[in-house]
């Protein structure tokens, strides 16, 4: 089964590179010209060569893409001339409709639930001490790095989303409420995040798509939220709701959520922390890559 899984997931991008190659001059820097001329690397070419791309020089990544031909590869200029001719929102737009597409190919869900988790991950990128969206200034030299957020469909084990920021101005909340704005999806959702993203503009984002939300809180004697109210010192489920979970070590955990008691009790809360570590598993996924 594994094999005709795979074979429907390569059926499906080459699907997806077909429809960006037909509308490729949406995406590109000059739509009248670009990838217009036959050459060696074709838009389809040049996609799948990006693609497959694994870190290698890219006169060996030439090489490994054409399998070694006798014939003559094309060169490393040709390649960063159509590499230049692409915009983000082509690479933008080929990931959302590849995400979409292969949605049916693997639909796990959780009590007819989508489970959908959000982190972040830090990614280090060429130095650039002149960008000011990404330098930090750290050490001797200091480094370029990029945040990528993103968010995660844990039963099915795809990412559903992302969103990059300079890790200088990295705002993960306001990267949470984008995705949120934008995500499409009949099943209805999930959303399980830890601590960082409590906030009420993030739960009024959700509230208006209609998303159902499991995120973890400061405790009631930090400087959180909960901190501003009256509540009990000890284990409780109230509020919109408001969650407390005794750990068993003397600690407690806050959950805020909008599930409803009939369907998921405080048992059923107790098990979506352990099921996502809250989010973590997206980071871990990302830092896998």
């Amino acid at each position: 089964m594994a094999h005709i899984y795979l074979a429907q997931l390569k059926a499906t991008l080459d699907n997806c590179i077909d429809e960006l190659e037909q509308i490729h001059f949406l995406f590109s820097k000059n739509p009248e010209t670009d990838f217009s001329r036959k050459r060696k690397l074709i838009f389809k070419k040049y996609i799948q060569f990006m693609l497959l791309m694994q870190g290698k020089s890219v006169s060996n990544e030439i090489l490994d893409f054409f399998s070694h031909s006798l014939s003559t590869p094309p060169s490393k200029s040709a390649f960063t001339q159509q590499r230049y001719k692409l915009l983000p929102e082509g690479w933008d737009f080929l990931f959302h409709s590849f995400v979409t597409q292969c949605r049916p190919l693997s639909d796990n869900l959780y009590c007819d639930y989508r489970l959908l988790a959000c982190d972040g991950s830090d990614v280090n990128i060429a130095r650039n001490p002149s960008d000011e969206r990404t330098f930090i200034h750290e050490g001797e030299k200091g480094y370029n790095a990029v945040h990528i957020n993103a968010l995660y469909d844990i039963m099915s084990k795809t990412c559903c989303d992302f969103h990059i920021q300079g890790k200088k101005k990295l705002h993960e909340r306001a990267a949470l409420n984008l995705m949120v704005d934008r995500y499409s999806d009949p099943v209805p959702s999930i959303l399980m995040a830890d601590r960082g993203y409590e906030s009420f503009n993030t739960f009024a984002h959700l509230i208006w798509k209609d998303i159902k939300f499991v995120i973890r809180m400061k405790d009631i004697s930090s400087n959180g939220i909960l901190s501003a109210y009256d509540l009990l010192d000890g284990e409780f489920d109230t509020g919109f709701r408001i969650v407390r979970i005794h750990l068993g070590n003397g600690n407690y955990i806050c959950i805020a959520a909008n599930l409803s008691e009939e369907e998921f009790s405080l048992k059923e809360i107790k098990n979506f922390t352990k099921c996502a570590g809250t989010g973590k598993q997206v980071s871990g996924s990302l830092n896998t890559q």
